[in-house]
């Protein structure tokens, strides 16, 4: 039984770790249509002539 909480201990550190003292690189947007959650780098419009909206990307890595 200790070895399985000690390896269940293992899995969850595991698990959680990449997520665990990240800094958040997301930001939030809400319009009249939709909840998005988008990374910071990325450019958010809204476009005309019945385009909603539109999320782009950047070209290269920063």
């Amino acid at each position: 039984m200790k070895r399985f909480l000690s390896c269940l201990w293992v899995v969850l550190v595991l698990l959680f770790a990449p997520v665990y003292g990240q800094p958040d690189t997301f930001r939030e947007i809400d319009n009249k249509y939709a909840h998005l959650r988008i990374p910071s780098g990325w450019e958010y419009l809204e476009g005309p002539r019945g385009v909603l909206f539109s999320v782009l990307s950047p070209l290269t890595n920063t």
